[in-house]
């Protein structure tokens, strides 16, 4: 007969030995804690494959485009040699960007704006003088669109000579819930061109990428 002391105390080992009942609780919890860790590790799995794989895409459309096959090596950086290279480097990115799933074998949904405008690719910059840049008219921050670039429209060269570090930033949404069992199904992805200048000669261009879980405000209802 068990005592309560013994149901306290005894360890489900120590009462299979002393009274023969088998620990059916210890064993249903290790195999609970098997299948949750299995489980978990899939999905961080299938999770890290896919973020590699989509930044695999954004480096080949932003930044080296002429990566091809599996056995190419994913190169960082990319170096821009003259102001019309740079421009049209950003000029190419930015029209990628608004026909982005001509490139793609997926679908990416963009993120509008509250009056229902497609939010535009946005240029960061940073200057040398920033005051003095202020007063000639540059800004901090661009909206660029396939017929508006800002101040690559205008002179590039001056632009440029003005110019520590740019950035170029591209948000699109990717809803892949039929594609892949990950912990979310529905990411904004943010694709940020760097453009440093601070040494001058060549404008080294590098890519990063984060992604965020959808919002209740930016998934499919």
């Amino acid at each position: 007969m068990m005592t309560l002391r013994d149901m306290l105390y005894l360890t489900p080992i120590k009462k299979y030995q002393k009274f023969g009942k088998f620990p059916w609780k210890l064993l249903i919890s290790m195999l609970l804690v098997t299948f949750t860790t299995c489980q978990v590790v899939l999905i961080v799995n299938k999770s890290t494959t896919y973020a590699f794989s989509q930044y695999t895409l954004w480096n080949a459309l932003f930044l080296n485009r002429n990566i091809q096959g599996s056995t190419s090596p994913i190169v960082n950086t990319y170096n821009l040699f003259s102001s019309d290279h740079t421009r049209s480097f950003v000029q190419t990115s930015v029209n990628r960007y608004y026909y982005v799933n001509s490139y793609t074998i997926d679908d990416y949904e963009f993120l509008y704006n509250e009056d229902g405008d497609k939010r535009p690719a946005k240029l960061l910059v940073e200057y040398l003088d920033q005051e003095s840049s202020l007063s000639k008219g540059y800004l901090v921050e661009y909206d660029l669109t396939i017929v508006d670039l800002g101040p690559f429209d205008l002179d590039p060269d001056s632009f440029l000579n003005e110019v520590l570090s740019f950035r170029v930033v591209f948000k699109v949404k990717h809803d892949m819930n039929r594609y892949v069992e990950t912990a979310n199904t529905c990411f904004i992805w943010e694709i940020t061109q760097k453009y440093d200048y601070s040494s001058h000669g060549v404008v080294t261009a590098s890519l990063e990428t984060s992604r965020k879980v959808c919002s209740s405000s930016t998934c499919k209802p």
